[in-house]
């Protein structure tokens, strides 16, 4: 590791040690899970185990040190996964060129801070300036499972709608889901709670994980594991197709303000965006929501290698009976490869350069959209089995893709994402000193200090950590 980046990972070593130091001595069942956690016993997955009386020595004594010792061997995912997980802050790079213009070193960047010294296990791609920065053991034609990334593609569906006037603005805020009939009446017929509710909420609420809905997501795996068994492998490619699978329970959403996510809200939008589409038109010209889907994200963005159910010679885990049997529904689960997410990626910062797209996003799609680092982000997992993450930064259109079979991708995707807006603020903010220096006159006083801002150094610029990924 070049000896910038060693001292800012060490000194980010040393401030996650006494911060997770802290926390985990006030929270018995946190310190509990982190001791089985590195020692490879909590069911996830980890490439290099701790032993765990070390790691209940470190916690009994009176400081920090021992705690360090430890996180300094571990690899960084693991680090990052418990920094999340206990809500401690991720210090910013001030020296990475992930982003860079020099290929070899952005690569060397990468490498060091995704912790490998050679391939890493799975999909890994920074597309920059046009550049490809990839160390990934699969190659970018090799599809991988999507998960959670799919409300991208969703919440990019309502927005393109939005900003034709196929879902009028007003009606995101307006109470009551938009639905058709058949859709009304299964749910009226086999899931009452959620059919009160959906009368309650409105599409915004849905679509940023507010309206209190639950799940389907469990129901399916299971029933993915028993049709594994059985043969009768279950194989859902139409939103409705997974209402089967519902929690009928609902969650108190006090007005809206109340967080809780949920894959059954997404995949209710998705059937919302399926009726105002179709909605006015004679039923000869209806389509699907898969057709709705294609035809105005899917093939705008160039998107040829996806697919709605596993694809042969995908990223698979062997060890898995539900990931490589999965179907894709509004809520997650597609494939697609690479390629496609960094076409993804460029079609999305297209379509911000259009006033009533970038509204929309910037709006109601909260739930992957941060305006302050206009930054489109998602992960995506199902536990141990896999994950995947999904990142662009729009004013640079810098992306990041990411996935393995393993829980870690959404982890070091995120670090990685950080690290991009990180650098793309400090070309910025360099270019806007030139730019003021330049025009500056030649015999003006003494020059005005530097607007290189002090939050960039590691120990003051952080990263606000978030919910885990799913």
């Amino acid at each position: 590791m070049s000896k910038s980046l060693d001292l800012e990972y060490a000194s980010f070593v040393d401030e996650a040690s006494q911060e997770l130091f802290k926390k985990l001595k006030s929270d018995e069942k946190s310190a509990e899970f982190a001791g089985s956690f590195l020692a490879g016993e909590s069911g996830h997955v980890t490439r290099e185990k701790i032993d765990k009386t070390r790691f209940q020595g470190a916690m009994s004594s009176d400081n920090y040190e021992g705690l360090k010792g430890i996180f300094l061997e571990v690899p960084k995912e693991n680090l990052y996964t418990l920094c999340t997980l206990n809500d401690v802050k991720i210090p910013v790079s001030i020296s990475s060129q992930i982003s860079g213009k020099n290929h070899d070193e952005a690569i060397d960047h990468l490498r060091q801070i995704v912790g490998v010294e050679n391939k890493y296990d799975g999909v890994c791609v920074v597309k920059a300036g046009g550049d490809i920065r990839e160390i990934g053991s699969e190659n970018s034609d090799k599809p991988f499972s999507l998960h959670s990334i799919g409300k991208v593609l969703t919440g990019a569906l309502v927005a393109e709608m939005v900003a034709r006037d196929i879902i009028p603005r007003d009606e995101l805020t307006a109470t009551g889901l938009k639905l058709d009939e058949n859709v009304r009446k299964f749910l009226k017929e086999n899931l009452g709670q959620v059919s009160q509710r959906v009368d309650e909420v409105t599409l915004h609420q849905a679509m940023t994980h507010r309206a209190g809905f639950q799940d389907y997501l469990p129901k399916y795996m299971n029933a993915i594991e028993r049709g594994v068994d059985d043969s009768k492998i279950p194989q859902p490619t139409n939103p409705i197709d997974f209402l089967i699978y519902a929690d009928n329970a609902v969650k108190n959403h006090e007005g809206g303000t109340k967080e809780s996510y949920s894959n059954m809200g997404i995949l209710l939008v998705g059937l919302v965006a399926k009726h105002y589409y179709n909605r006015g038109k004679p039923e000869s010209e209806h389509k699907s929501y898969n057709e709705i889907l294609k035809e105005l994200v899917l093939d705008p963005a160039g998107m040829t290698g996806f697919s709605i159910t596993p694809p042969t010679e995908a990223l698979i885990n062997p060890t898995s009976k539900v990931q490589p049997n999965m179907c894709g529904s509004p809520a997650g689960g597609y494939w697609a490869t690479s390629k496609d997410m960094e076409n993804f990626a460029e079609h999305l910062c297209s379509r911000m350069q259009d006033e009533s797209f970038r509204r929309a996003i910037e709006n109601y799609c909260q739930e992957f959209y941060n305006k302050k680092k206009q930054v489109i982000s998602h992960a995506g997992d199902i536990g141990a089995e896999g994950s995947a993450w999904f990142s662009v930064h729009v004013p640079s259109g810098t992306s990041c893709v990411m996935a393995q079979n393993g829980p870690f991708a959404g982890m070091t995707g995120k670090q990685l994402s950080t690290l991009i807006t990180s650098e793309q603020e400090r070309g910025a903010e360099k270019s806007t000193d030139k730019k003021s220096s330049d025009q500056e006159p030649q015999n003006s006083g003494e020059r005005p200090p530097s607007r290189v801002k002090a939050e960039l150094h590691p120990s003051n610029k952080l990263l606000e950590s978030s919910h885990p990924p799913r």
